[in-house]
């Protein structure tokens, strides 16, 4: 059983009681995933996941107690797929074509030309 498989599990198809969760499963519960994982499927779901989980969740010493209580407080859901938000990469500035040049000329490599280039922009006139 992988994590997947286990969110499934807690979220979209309960049983009426829980098991216990065997090796593989304790292995797969990752308590902060799972919170990450909720807050992400829904609003609503965040708030819960940060009164309740956040704050109770570490009282427990044992995984399969805090497995029964994200079994018995998360309702069920429908699945729907989740749109993440991307980054969106910042356009790398042209290279200077004269940097390679540069550096072979003086024996140093192109990082240094290049912050020395950036030093010589910041000086005033």
């Amino acid at each position: 059983m992988n994590f997947f498989d286990l969110l499934r599990k807690l979220v979209f198809s309960k049983k009426a009681n829980a098991e216990d969760l065997d090796y593989e499963g304790l292995q797969a519960f990752v308590p902060y995933m799972l919170n990450r994982w909720i807050s992400f499927y829904d609003k609503p779901q965040a708030i819960l996941v940060n009164e309740t989980f956040n704050k109770f969740a570490g009282l427990f010493d044992d995984k399969n107690e805090q497995y029964k209580l994200y079994h018995h407080l998360l309702p069920t859901c429908k699945y729907k797929k989740i749109s993440y938000v991307k980054k969106k990469k910042e356009k790398e500035e042209k290279e200077d074509t004269n940097v390679p040049i540069l550096a072979r000329n003086q024996m140093i490599s192109q990082r240094e030309v290049s912050i020395y280039l950036d030093f010589i922009k910041t000086l005033p006139n």
